[in-house]
């Protein structure tokens, strides 16, 4: 994962969530990904370590970040709600037309 963050400028993870992917993307993985460097977490909010991110954010370790999965939700950390450089958008893309239509 380090090494992945550090080829990167943006960093799109989407693991499924369990004991074999908590926190993978920590303060390791966020200082590779760098100060220019983007997080977006579209898998499980359980893979991002919630202290690692708002600690990367508020010392521009990283760029910014675009979630819309948090650990512990729906409870959001106060630190990643004060982070200008951070984008939190609901997790509704299941929720698409196109997606209920082929459900039914």
């Amino acid at each position: 994962m380090k090494a992945l963050a550090a080829a990167a400028g943006v960093l799109v993870v989407c693991l499924p969530g369990g004991p074999q992917s908590r926190g993978v993307v920590e303060r390791e993985v966020l200082a590779a990904l760098g100060s220019k460097g983007y997080l977006v977490n579209v898998g499980r909010g359980s893979v991002v370590d919630n202290g690692a991110l708002a600690d990367a954010l508020k010392s521009g370790a990283i760029a910014g970040a675009g979630i819309d999965v948090i650990d512990g939700e729906p409870a959001i950390p106060e630190a990643l709600l004060q982070a200008p450089n951070l984008l939190i958008t609901p997790h509704t893309g299941g929720l698409a037309p196109e997606i209920m239509v082929l459900a039914k």
